[in-house]
């Protein structure tokens, strides 16, 4: 498991990870998000084409407020998972998470 600590402005996307484009064939995370007293935790799973990323979140729980929704793309040959805050929602936010990669 990894964990990741961010500063997040109001409104911006950040990568708390990526993975090199070809190198399995989907990738499943088990995540759970902290921000003051907000939590959340999920899954996700992301496939790609080489050129487009797929992604699915699934079974979505948070307390008192959601902190932020998943997304992934492609960009410079990594598949990357984002993470948009939700409004209101800034400052130290941490992210962890297992990877599990389907070969």
């Amino acid at each position: 498991s990894d964990s990741v600590t961010f500063n997040i402005p109001a409104g911006t996307t950040i990568t708390p990870d990526e993975t090199a484009v070809g190198s399995c064939s989907a990738i499943e995370y088990t995540i759970f998000v902290s921000n003051g007293s907000n939590i959340q935790s999920q899954k996700v799973l992301i496939m790609d084409n080489g050129s487009t990323a797929y992604i699915e979140e699934y079974a979505v729980m948070s307390n008192p407020n959601l902190i932020g929704t998943f997304s992934a793309d492609v960009n410079s040959g990594n598949v990357r998972l984002l993470l948009t805050p939700q409004t209101g929602i800034s400052g130290t936010t941490t992210v962890k998470f297992t990877k599990m990669t389907i070969q």
